[in-house]
């Protein structure tokens, strides 16, 4: 079987179309952005042409290729005409919201198990009471073909924007583009840990996904960029872990119809709560300096990487 066996036919993209160029010099991390944009929605439309396009292991590959898309348009979103930023926001969102319904079912069910694993024996017929809570047709079932059709074309107009896209200075990149996510990403750490609410761990979780995002995209990183981003990645690992946990949770409570879930919720708690712990050492490491401190950090760690 060849490497495109799996693909179904359509239309082919013209690659070799010329990219808008920059106006003037200064734009090697900029460039980088747009390279890695166009990398990853070539890389992604082919995923989501394949005939196995919606797979969990796909989906999940489609829905985080979109979220660093959406990161590199919030790069550039302080530099350029605001709408065609807000218009790229909305349109990847879109695209990841048609998928997610389908992946987030397959985490808690899997997130489910481990906890039925580790748990006493005792206590595993209510996590078997919960899987079947889950364990809905109905839950993970949407129109593939439309959903493809909605994938591509909202992939090509990306693609399209960013070709045409007239790139930023350096200089911008650094300030107001990462200055703008480390600032909007310490402000969130600030609030979850102040209100300790699912929703506010989540959109914690979303800009730290941007910001590691944004810093692998700039060319090689040196050593310390390499632990910054480490950092990040173990962060959001955490923060990922935690959101499935209050997913899960509050599923289980839409759909609870006088079933006990005691085990079962006291078994979320109990891993939740030692995540908590472990996500407020590495934010306070990772966001201890103010946002100019860190925009002057970046600017010296990125000249001296590049």
């Amino acid at each position: 079987m060849s490497e495109n066996d799996d693909i179904l036919e359509s239309p082919t993209l013209d690659l070799d179309s010329p990219v808008a160029e920059p106006d003037g010099p200064g734009r090697f991390l900029a460039e980088a952005v747009q390279r890695e944009a166009l990398s990853t929605l070539a890389t992604t439309r082919k995923r989501a042409a394949a005939k196995n396009a919606f797979t969990p292991k796909a989906v999940h590959q489609i829905r985080v290729a979109s979220k660093r898309l959406r990161a590199l348009w919030q790069l550039m979103r302080p530099v350029i005409e605001p709408q065609i930023a807000r218009d790229a926001d909305a349109r990847l969102g879109g695209l990841a919201a048609v998928l997610s319904r389908s992946r987030d079912i397959h985490v808690m069910t899997d997130l489910l198990a481990d906890l039925r694993d580790s748990d006493e024996p005792l206590y595993r017929g209510a996590f078997d009471r919960a899987a079947a809570l889950l364990d809905s047709p109905e839950a993970v079932e949407f129109d593939q073909e439309s959903t493809r059709t909605a994938l591509l074309g909202g992939l090509d107009g990306d693609r399209e924007e960013w070709r045409l896209l007239v790139l930023p200075d350096d200089e911008a990149i650094v300030d107001p583009g990462l200055a703008r996510t480390y600032s909007k990403t310490r402000r969130r750490a600030e609030t979850a840990a102040r209100t300790g609410s699912g929703d506010d761990n989540h959109r914690w979780r979303k800009w730290t996904k941007y910001l590691r995002y944004q810093l692998e995209c700039l060319g090689e990183p040196g050593t310390e960029l390499r632990r910054r981003i480490a950092g990040l990645t173990a962060l959001g690992g955490s923060l990922g872990k935690r959101n499935d946990l209050h997913n899960l949770r509050s599923q289980l409570e839409q759909r609870n119809q006088g079933n006990p879930f005691g085990a079962v919720f006291r078994a979320i708690d109990l891993r939740d709560q030692a995540l908590a712990r472990r996500v407020k050492g590495v934010a306070e490491t990772l966001f201890a300096l103010s946002p100019d401190e860190m925009t002057a950090t970046l600017r010296r760690e990125l000249e001296s990487d590049n």
